[in-house]
Order: C-alpha cells, then structure tokens, then sequence
C-alpha cells in the first residue's frame, strides 16, 4: 500500500509539471494568436478609415462642383494639412484619369509622374490590378499599395467622380504594423505574465494541495491498516469462534477457534455458505434472517451432529468490502 501511495505521489507530480507545460505552452499559443488577430482587426479599422477620409476629402469636388482643378487641390491639401495631428508617413495622392499624379502630400515633387502601374494588392472582392485599372473602374478600393519607391503601403482609394479623379490615403505598412504592435505590448506582456507567472503559480499551490490530501490519504490508509491488522490478529488467536461472510452469505474467512467447534477443515468451510448449515430455515428464509443483527440458528458441525448456538452477527466494512461477521 504505501508503495503505491509513493507511486501515486511520483505519478501526481509528474502528471503536474506535464499539466503546466501544457498550459503555459497553449496559453502562450492562444494569446499569440489573440494578439495576431487582433492586430489584422486594427489594421482592417485604420483601412476602413483611410477610406472614409479619402471620400470625405472626395465629397469637397461634389459640394463645391465651380472650383477649378488649381483651387480644389489647394484646398484638398489644405483640408488634410490642418486635420488632427497626422502620423509623419500617413500622406494622400490625387490622381487623373490616365494614372497621373495631380497631388502628393509627401512627395509634392512627384506631382505629374505616372503611377498608372502601380501595384494594388488583393482585397476582400477583387483580385490584384494596377492604380491604373482602378482608375478605370471607378470603384472604392481599400487594402495594400505598392507606391512608385516600391514601399508596401496600406491604402484605401475612393473617386472624385465629378473630375475622373481618384484620391488616395496612405500610409506605410512596416510602420502600421509596427505601430500596431507597440501598441499591443502592454497586452502581450501581460499574456506572458499569465502564461509564466500565473498559471505556474496556480498550478504549484494546485500540486501542493494534491499533495497535502496524498499525505493525508497515505496516513489514513496507514492507521486503517494498522487498525485491520490488530482486529484481524485478535480474532486469529481468540477462543471464541468467528467467520466472515459477504453480502450473499459465503464464507470467506473464520478463525481457528471456530473450525475446531464445527470440525471443518478451513478449505471445505470456505466452500459453504450460512445457508448450507442452517438446520432450521430454508435458504430463503435465511438469507432474509442474515440481515437480524442478532439470531439463533441451529447448525450442522459434521453429518448427524448438531448444536444450537447463539450467533451474534454485524454488517461492517474490511478492506473494502462490505462483510457479515459472525461471533460463537
């Protein structure tokens, strides 16, 4: 027994350093895929956003239909210059029906380059195309932009349909994205807190409270045994008689007293039931008599000798196993 609760407590604290790496790995796993995913969300919402500036700042050629080209680009970038504070690398671009570059924010020397051939990326319902293709369809388009320096940019275009025109917002992808993660590093730090800090700990006082009850447990089936042994020791040696049977009767242990009153040998005792020397009842009625605490039964001690005894009988539990035990 105490070999087996030893095992059991190397069994326990493995089975609990395996428990914690699990957790630690699958919670790091989990909030590494959190923060991921959360970081492609915010990056969704600034694009949705680029496009609502750029058709807000596109509503202007619409609102005021009499500005000349000269005047309306003026105030285009006049309206994006004095908006909120802006990131340095965030710029917009108008461009003309043929690609050509009518306005650059940050790059006012390239005003009249061609960007016709420059690369949007896939979106949501549109395989990749060129600005030049975009200009054509007249349609919104939000996603990544290769600009003419070859810069991964994020994008979202909307048209200046009064002018054949398409505005554009921009801003570079590495410093979004990386933006976006110094932004999420308060959460990611705590992620690893949990992940390293918290669950371990957690687990630990789990480990040790296992423990604590295996400790327990181990002392109370130590006693236990103690406590069998001693009773099992008094009714070996004592002068009275005494058997054990289970729940249905059968014999399953008596002492050395009682096989010399009945004249048994322990191995045919052991084959009986209460019911095979039971000279008075029917097995029936005996088996509904086995439930008295206290009876009188006449039994058989070999063929064509007899006694009547008194026969103190008591449910009790030994070793795990709910047993009839009889005193003589």
């Amino acid at each position: 027994m105490n070999q087996k609760l030893s095992n059991f407590g190397t069994s326990s604290a493995f089975v609990a350093i395996l428990l914690t790496v699990l957790a630690m790995a699958g919670s790091l796993f989990i909030s590494k895929a959190t923060l991921e995913k959360t970081a492609r969300a915010v990056e969704d919402q600034i694009q949705q956003l680029y496009l609502v500036k750029a058709q807000s700042l596109a509503s202007l050629s619409v609102a005021e239909p009499s500005l000349t080209d000269t005047v309306l680009l003026a105030t285009i970038e006049e309206m994006w210059a004095s908006g909120a504070t802006l990131p340095r690398d965030e710029y917009i671009c108008i461009v003309d029906g043929a690609g050509r570059l009518l306005l650059h924010s940050q790059a006012p020397e390239s005003v009249g380059n061609n960007a016709s051939r420059n690369i949007l990326g896939a979106s949501d319902n549109r395989a990749a195309q060129t600005l030049g293709e975009l200009v054509q369809s007249s349609g919104d388009y939000v996603g990544e932009y290769t600009s003419s320096s070859g810069t991964p940019q994020i994008a979202a275009f909307a048209p200046i349909s009064n002018r054949g025109w398409f505005i554009g917002v921009h801003r570079s992808k590495d410093a979004l994205q990386k933006r976006i993660k110094d932004n999420l590093k308060g959460q990611y730090w705590a992620m690893l807190f949990i992940s390293f800090g918290v669950i371990p700990f957690a687990q630990l006082l789990l480990f040790l409270w296992i423990r604590r009850i295996n400790r327990n447990s181990h002392k109370l089936a130590t006693s236990l045994h103690a406590v069998e042994e001693t009773f099992q020791s008094i009714i070996k040696s004592s002068i009275e008689g005494f058997w054990m049977t289970n729940t249905q009767g059968q014999f399953i242990d008596v002492n050395t007293s009682y096989l010399k009153m009945s004249g048994y040998s322990r191995e045919d005792f052991l084959k009986l039931k209460i019911a095979d020397v039971e000279a008075i009842e029917s097995p029936e009625e005996t088996h509904q008599r086995i439930q008295s605490p206290l009876k009188n039964v006449k039994v058989i001690l070999r063929p064509c000798i007899s006694v009547r005894t008194e026969v103190h009988s008591q449910l009790m539990s030994v070793s795990s196993t709910r047993t009839w035990t009889g005193a003589v």
